[in-house]
C-alpha cells in the first residue's frame, strides 16, 4: 500500500458524492457516506425534494458520535439550494469512517439531495 504523490494526476482533486436522503421519522440517520480513504469533507450542498414542515427541519452531520456539520432546510419549498455548514477541524474522516445523515428534529417529512464535496487526503493509503 502506498501513498499519493504531487505527480499523480487525482493528488489533491476535489470529487463529489451524491446522497439522497428520503423522508423518514425524525432523529434517524437517514444516509451515509462512507470513506474508502483518508478523505477530508470540504463541502455539503444540495436542494430539497419535499419541504420540511418545521423551521428547524435539517440533518446533522455525524462521525460517530461527532458533529461534522449541518444542512438546515426549515420549510424550504421544492427545489431550494442549500448550503450546508462543515466544521473544518472535524472533517477528516479516516478510513472506514461513515458520514451519518441525521435528521433532526421536526425532519420527519423533509426529503432532499446532497452533493458531498471531498478530497482524499495525501497521506492516504490507496493502493
Amino acid at each position: 500500500m502506498g501513498q499519493r504523490f504531487y505527480t499523480d494526476p487525482q493528488f489533491r482533486v476535489n470529487l463529489g458524492a451524491p446522497i439522497k436522503c428520503p423522508a423518514g421519522s425524525a432523529s434517524a440517520v437517514i444516509s451515509k457516506f462512507v470513506a474508502f480513504a483518508k478523505t477530508r469533507i470540504l463541502s455539503v450542498k444540495g436542494c430539497v425534494s419535499v419541504a420540511g414542515t418545521n423551521a428547524s427541519a435539517g440533518y446533522e452531520l455525524l462521525n460517530g458520535t461527532t458533529t461534522v456539520g449541518s444542512l438546515v432546510c426549515g420549510t424550504n419549498t421544492a427545489g431550494s439550494k442549500i448550503t450546508g455548514t462543515v466544521t473544518a477541524a472535524n472533517a477528516v474522516l479516516a478510513e472506514g469512517d461513515v458520514l451519518d445523515f441525521k435528521t433532526l428534529a421536526n425532519s420527519a417529512t423533509l426529503a432532499s439531495e446532497w452533493m458531498v464535496e471531498y478530497r482524499i487526503e495525501p497521506d492516504a493509503d490507496v493502493e
